[in-house]
């Protein structure tokens, strides 16, 4: 048994002359000064973008964790750690007198 696999690269419009690299790259259509795009080619982009806009979602997420680790890191390094004091439900009340 063979099992071929094909990577589907989905790019935005800063590829541009990735296909020349990758055949089974996609990025949207870009229109020209005098030829507007088709309905068959908004519809295209539009189903383009709703499929990379989870990639976009993942990558942030990859990034505000990898901010954080670096910055627990760099903390650490310096002494600085993450204090975290556990609570019980009934421990503060905001309308607790004695607090203020």
């Amino acid at each position: 048994m063979v099992l071929i696999l094909t990577v589907v690269i989905l790019a935005d419009s800063g590829y541009q002359g990735i296909q020349d690299y990758h055949k089974w790259s996609l990025i949207p259509i870009k229109k020209s000064k005098t030829r507007p795009l088709s309905e068959a080619e908004k519809a295209y982009n539009t189903e383009l973008s709703r499929r990379r806009i989870v990639i976009e979602n993942i990558n942030a997420k990859i990034k505000v964790l990898r901010d954080f680790f670096n910055q627990l890191r760099r903390d650490t390094a310096k002494g600085i750690g993450i204090v975290a004091a556990p609570m019980a439900p009934g421990d503060f009340s905001p309308h607790d007198e004695s607090r203020h």
